[in-house]
């Protein structure tokens, strides 16, 4: 499915209706059960209503008399003619029962078919948004804000599930509006013709009201999407907002966002509410015209009491498909938040080449690099070597393009010229999932699920067992604090691990990448929120989990980096140095003046 964002806001019914018709696709033969179902329901409600005529004429035939009243009310008169006299009546009470029970059974199958293809419709709405959030451009969901799309996955895609159940309700009631229609106009076409010319200056009238029902729509999704942001800022921001002291100013901001809610959504019901009045009074005067003129007319009554009551039962359809339209119109800005969310940008194709793994080293030449949200290039046509079964320090200052090298390693992003090989072979070309089931990496912003612990070294691995968990867990030296928590491997970290200390996160974390068992480590910073003792026996874990191994690491801690093989220094969007730590040290350069400024009493 494509949509064009550029486009024109989709700010008619028939728009809306195209839109969502892709999601219904899958499910067309239910949807036609559906409307089947409607139909056969509405109708049934209209053979009940059309035999009051045989059960009056079978009541007393001298009072009613349906010659010259038209084919079908003279067919519907003789109906039962074959059923003896004395049995007419029962027979026409039984057959009006009979039809009611009928209705009874189809309208509970419509109901139940209806409530299957809404939940399926439903499914696939908000499995389509979040597999499209899942295949993304990695770039294109660090540009958008969070908020809003959290709020689309989680509300907006309800909503567009809702657009679709009025389509489909729609081509029910259009049906059956149709065939009632037809009924009238055989009954009486000079009724009818009045009926529809005073129903289409309803649907006029109507229609005059509810023209801001648009603009409060957007204006109430801007103000749901508000509200989310101010949720998300208050339980991801919990720590500067209290060592700020910024309570207040926050309760203050969400206030004022739920009251832009309440008074949005409040203006857009009091829109709604106009509806309802408006229809009962405009269509009591069209009942009460339809009455006079009929008894004007010397129609038969019971002719008239059954135009009456089948006009009874379209108006509600007629009403009910107005209101439908309006409805669309309503929800158009929200399908259109889903269909952008649909129509992101996905990630660049992969490769077909099987990845097998680090033999020769990793490559990167010429890499130039800038993020897709503006800016000077990170990476100015860097060109460095990261041999095979050793251990690389990517070492520099904040901003050098230490992070951004892994994430190209990781093809999150793709260079903007140059480009990185894998012996020899273009990293592009390889097979993304492969090579990425080769890589594990623990960077400093440690993601831990709401899940137990188990499962979270776990989800390094599809298939992992409990033993190679546990294992990871204790070369992490993780595996005694895990112990001690109170239900010990199935103990539920909470959002984001938020139960655990900065250090026990970050061990999990490296369990996790251990039980991976991957062929490249990629460590951001691994250690960082270790003590200095802790920090000492993870780094002799890494450095046996790293042995013919090829890791990167990127480390502030010069004692991380003297570990390394290889020291690659990166500054000003390039490598200046390059080379075994202690040479590079000796060099006079980038390296040296960071190793003074942590060791000033051993340089000194």
């Amino acid at each position: 499915m494509t949509h064009d964002p550029a486009a024109p806001p989709p700010d008619s019914a028939v728009r809306v209706a195209r839109s969502v018709a892709p999601f219904a696709r899958p499910f067309l033969p239910s949807a036609a059960a559906v409307v089947v179902l409607g139909v056969v329901s509405s109708l049934l409600e209209g053979v009940g209503i059309g035999l009051f005529i045989p059960f009056v004429h079978s009541v007393d035939l001298e009072a009613f008399s349906a010659e010259g009243q038209g084919r079908v009310v003279e067919a519907l008169a003789s109906l039962f003619d074959a059923v003896p006299a004395e049995r007419r009546l029962a027979v026409v009470v039984g057959a009006m029962l009979a039809v009611v029970v009928a209705k009874a059974a189809v309208g509970y199958g419509y109901g139940a078919a209806f409530g299957w293809l809404d939940a399926r419709v439903n499914h696939r709405v908000r499995t389509s948004v979040f597999d499209r959030l899942l295949a993304a451009d990695y770039g294109a969901l660090e540009r958008v804000d969070h908020g809003p799309l959290l709020n689309t996955l989680a509300g907006e895609t309800w909503r567009t599930a809702e657009a679709v159940r009025l389509v489909v309700w729609a081509a029910s009631a259009a049906v059956t509006t149709v065939l009632f229609a037809s009924f009238l106009v055989a009954l009486s076409w000079r009724l009818t013709l009045l009926t529809l010319v005073a129903l289409g200056g309803i649907a006029l009238v109507v229609r005059l009201l509810n023209g801001p029902v648009h603009r409060r729509a957007e204006q109430a999704t801007a103000a749901k999407e508000q509200l989310t942001e101010r949720m998300l800022d208050g339980v991801r921001a919990g720590v500067a907002i209290r060592t700020f002291g910024r309570e207040a100013y926050e309760r203050e901001r969400f206030a004022r966002a739920s009251d832009l809610v309440s008074r949005t959504f409040y203006r857009l019901s009091l829109l709604s509410a106009v509806l309802g009045p408006a229809y009962q009074v405009l269509t009591a005067v069209l009942f009460v015209a339809v009455l006079l003129i009929g008894v004007r007319s010397a129609a038969d009554l019971p002719v008239l009491f059954v135009f009456v009551a089948v006009l009874y039962r379209l108006q509600p359809m007629v009403q009910g498909l107005d209101g439908t339209r309006l409805g669309l119109v309503a929800l158009g800005p929200v399908v259109r938040r889903v269909l952008d969310v649909l129509a992101m940008e996905g990630a660049s194709p992969s490769g077909r080449l099987p990845a097998r793994g680090v033999r020769e080293g990793i490559r990167f030449e010429g890499v130039r690099f800038a993020y897709p949200s503006g800016g000077e290039p990170v990476l100015r046509g860097a060109t460095f070597d990261v041999p095979a079964g050793r251990t690389t320090a990517l070492v520099g200052p904040s901003g050098a393009g230490k992070t951004t090298v892994l994430k190209l390693l990781l093809r999150l992003y793709d260079p903007d010229a140059g480009r990185i090989t894998v012996d020899g072979v273009p990293l592009g070309g390889l097979d993304v999932a492969a090579w990425r089931a080769r890589l594990a990496i623990v960077d400093q912003d440690v993601y831990l699920f709401n899940a137990s612990v188990r499962e979270n070294i776990a989800y390094g691995r599809e298939g992992a067992t409990d033993a190679e968990v546990e294992a990871a867990a204790r070369r992490a030296h993780a595996d005694g604090f895990i112990r001690g928590l109170p239900e010990g491997y199935d103990t539920v970290l909470g959002d984001r691990g938020g139960r655990l200390s900065g250090g026990q996160r970050q061990r999990i974390a490296l369990a996790r990448a251990f039980v991976r068992d991957p062929d490249v480590v990629l460590l951001d910073e691994a250690t960082n929120a270790l003590d200095a003792l802790t920090e000492h026996v993870v780094a002799e874990a890494i450095d046996e989990f790293g042995r013919d191994r090829t890791v990167l690491v990127i480390a502030h801690h010069l004692s991380t980096v003297a570990r390394a093989d290889h020291v690659v220094v990166l500054d000003g969007g390039g490598v200046v140095e390059a080379g075994p730590f202690e040479a590079v040290l000796e060099a006079g350069g980038v390296l040296s003046k960071m190793y003074r400024a942590q060791q000033p009493a051993v340089l000194s």
